[in-house]
């Protein structure tokens, strides 16, 4: 079983990465990014990165986490979208093994990761740097482990997985709030 998930997780990286070059803008297959959101958020990260006060010397309307994830990426590349790159495919890769962990609880590998290919390559990936494609991972795992406990048992979901739910929760909200509302009806 470990060696499946294994092996499931290593297609899922490579999928999210050979779907994102294809797909998003930060890719490096793009010369230039023209959403105007990727280079306020990438903006943001590299005023950060040199030291600058969030909210403070720099303002933009979303969250904190979500500007953590650029000052990342702009740490991995400062004058080019490959550190964006590099993070959305890290959160594909979650929000891929995740839908195939859904998927696997009542279908077979194949089927299931060919199912969380289709899933989860939805709008919030297609034009790349987007707060859909951090939040899609975090929500999609939670489904995942709602589903599993509900599927499981009929009863109230474990206070451990619950406070799990709420610590993804709490990493949407960082991100942006306006997404709660799926995280609410679910836990």
């Amino acid at each position: 079983m470990k060696k499946e998930r294994n092996i499931a997780l290593a297609v899922c990286a490579v999928l999210a990465a050979l779907i994102l070059l294809l797909t998003s803008q930060s890719s490096p297959l793009y010369p230039i990014n023209v959403w105007g959101d990727a280079n306020c958020l990438l903006t943001v990260g590299r005023v950060m990165k040199r030291g600058g006060v969030l909210y403070r010397d720099i303002y933009e309307q979303k969250g904190p986490l979500l500007y953590l994830i650029h000052a990342l990426a702009a740490c991995l590349s400062d004058t080019s979208f490959w550190g964006v790159y590099i993070m959305e495919a890290l959160a594909m890769t979650v929000a891929l093994y995740a839908a195939y962990r859904l998927m696997r609880l009542r279908a077979g590998m194949g089927f299931s990761l060919g199912a969380a290919a289709l899933a989860t390559t939805g709008g919030s990936f297609m034009r790349g740097d987007s707060a859909e494609e951090f939040c899609l991972p975090l929500l999609t795992a939670a489904l995942a482990i709602a589903y599993a406990e509900y599927g499981r048992r009929a009863k109230p979901m474990r206070m451990k997985r619950l406070f799990v739910c709420g610590v993804l929760a709490g990493c949407i909200a960082t991100i942006k709030y306006t997404l709660l509302g799926a995280m609410i009806g679910l836990c």
